[in-house]
């Protein structure tokens, strides 16, 4: 038999047919034979004939149609219920109704550790996504930094085990796609293996670099994690991010907007303040604001003629971290929450406490971090180097730090940084590192930080910092500039800033150079979200479709129809 491509879904447990399914009426139930299990159902999405636009934009005057058919396929076995998606009809599936994790399970205890072809890694403190691919099969290694500060999300390679006489290849993300030559009669024993294979802890033995996070399935847990995550979205010193939960082409799509609220404004890029104002322009409070309607929220994503590309639950797409009342650390991420191994954030505070120090710097008065370099410099008799470049002209520039001290025969290159954001955090620790290294490696840099020196000095550079620049005699310092208690010591980041910044304290360590991180006392009151009286909703600029009612923006409608609506 042909291999055919499946794409499988796990729903989640307690989770029935229907409500798992969104806009219904876009989709016909079909009877299915009497083979598959008898609470088994077929839904078909039948695509719109529609005249491909390029035809009109060259002036060809051929009929040519085009349609895109899709189905929803839900077949129960054992207490769990499956979801198989084509075409189209996937996005008929609610973002909420099955596991997201299911497929890396999956995959992570079928695959052959050395016949791995691709893999999706998400790195949470900067919510940066990437992927690595190779024209041949190879272990883990050859994948980049696959380690505790990164999260796997997407796994491809080829089948080992039992599963190898029926599928070739397979790729697990939030859904398991494989391509498999199982008939119809053995598609339900193909699907109670799999089920098998996502409970199955064995992947541990052979991927022992992710064990580290073990995902939350007790209510009693969730719970309290959900409500402090819908506090968090109200709270805009909270430290949570939005992003795409997935790697996407930007040439197809280039814009954002959100959707479950009314209408929505369009962003060239994803940040939670955009999201904040939508919450804020269509009215809603912290009061009335729950998890469904956190859940129903969506980020889309949009081509250049404002059609929807795709969609994603807002709840999928943030990052968030939390602690429980008995101190352990959870962490959010593509709609999961996971529970982080106690071991690691020993190792962790074993390895940054030595380098953490109590602040002597002024404290933060507002009213921007450029101002306070200024100060900081000031008072420590340093310079201010901020937003100057030390790399070779026609490079990008490269900040040597916000301000340059000599203390204990050693240049001091301190790093500020206003707050305590993940992603503003794993920057801020790269910076240090990319200014200490070409400062060592390049004789050019240090002499070009020589001549900023001289230049901030009115004069020539000070013989002690040449002497110390000449020696290679360098510190780096991170200042964060923190309404907490600094007490708090590392605690006071979230988890993926101090994975992020235990791996730069590493690479200057590794120079021969010291380093430390210390927090800067916030003395500016700490805001809170507060709607603005009379602000319009921003759903007032779309308007329905004459045919379907669905809300679009004005440029979408002819004669008051929509496009489906003109073609029906």
């Amino acid at each position: 038999m042909a291999a055919r491509p499946l794409s499988i879904f796990l729903l989640k447990s307690g989770r029935g047919i229907d409500d798992s399914i969104e806009e219904p009426e876009q989709l016909e139930e079909a009877p299915m034979s009497g083979q598959f299990p008898s609470q088994s159902r077929f839904f078909l999405r039948l695509g719109k004939s529609r005249k491909p636009w390029w035809l009109d934009y060259f002036g060809v005057q051929n009929d040519v149609r085009s349609m895109a058919n899709g189905a929803l396929v839900f077949i129960p076995t054992r207490d769990r219920i499956f979801a198989l998606a084509f075409g189209s009809a996937r996005h008929n599936l609610v973002d909420d109704s099955y596991e997201h994790d299911f497929g890396t399970r999956v995959v992570l205890n079928c695959i052959d550790p050395e016949k791995l072809k691709s893999t999706d890694l998400v790195e949470p403190g900067s919510a940066r996504r990437q992927r690595t691919q190779l024209p041949f099969d190879a272990d883990l290694s050859y994948f980049g930094d696959l380690d505790d500060s990164t999260v796997l999300k997407s796994l491809t390679g080829k089948v080992g085990g039992h599963l190898a006489d029926v599928a070739r290849s397979v790729t697990g993300a939030y859904n398991l796609r494989v391509t498999a030559d199982t008939p119809p009669s053995e598609l339900v024993k193909f699907l109670e293996d799999c089920l098998d294979l996502s409970e199955s802890r064995d992947y541990v033995e052979k991927f022992p670099t992710l064990r580290w996070l073990e995902p939350v399935t007790d209510p009693e847990v969730l719970m309290p994690l959900n409500e402090g995550l819908i506090d968090a979205l109200f709270d805009v010193e909270a430290m949570i991010a939005l992003t795409i939960p997935d790697i996407v082409d930007y040439e197809a799509e280039g814009l954002i907007s959100f959707a479950g609220a009314g209408g929505s404004d369009c962003f060239n890029d994803v940040y939670i303040k955009h999201y904040r104002e939508y919450l804020e322009g269509a009215g809603l409070s912290r009061a009335d604001f729950d998890l469904e309607k956190l859940k129903r929220h969506k980020l889309q994503l949009l081509n250049d003629d404002f059609t929807v590309m795709h969609s994603y639950s807002i709840y999928r797409s943030l990052v968030f971290e939390a602690s429980a009342a008995d101190d352990h650390t959870f962490h959010l991420s593509d709609g999961v929450w996971y529970r982080v191994a106690d071991d690691l954030l020993d190792r962790l505070r074993a390895h940054l406490e030595p380098h953490w120090r109590a602040s002597s710097f002024p404290s933060y008065t507002g009213p921007n971090e450029g101002r306070y370099n200024e100060l900081l410099a000031a008072e420590l008799d340093g310079y201010c180097l901020d937003k100057t470049s030390i790399a070779p002209p026609g490079e990008f520039g490269v900040e040597p730090c916000d301000v340059l001290r000599l203390i204990n025969d050693r240049v001091e290159l301190i790093h500020v940084k206003i707050g305590t954001m993940s992603d503003r955090l794993s920057h801020h620790f790269n910076q240090g590192v990319n200014s200490l290294t070409l400062l060592v490696e390049q004789e050019s840099a240090r002499e070009r930080l020589a001549a900023l020196i001289a230049e901030r000095s009115g004069g020539a550079c000070p013989q002690d910092l040449l002497d110390a620049l000449e020696h290679r005699r360098f510190a780096v310092s991170f200042a964060i500039v923190t309404h907490k208690d600094e007490t708090g010591r590392a605690g006071n980041v979230p988890l993926f800033s101090r994975l992020s910044l235990r791996r730069q304290v590493r690479a200057i360590s590794r120079t021969q150079t010291p380093a430390s991180f210390e927090f800067v006392r916030d003395t500016t009151e700490s805001a809170t979200m507060r709607r603005r009286r009379g602000r319009p909703i921003a759903s007032a600029r779309e308007v329905s479709c004459a045919g379907c009612r669905l809300e679009l923006l004005p440029h979408l409608l002819t004669n008051g129809l929509c496009a489906d609506c003109r073609d029906a």
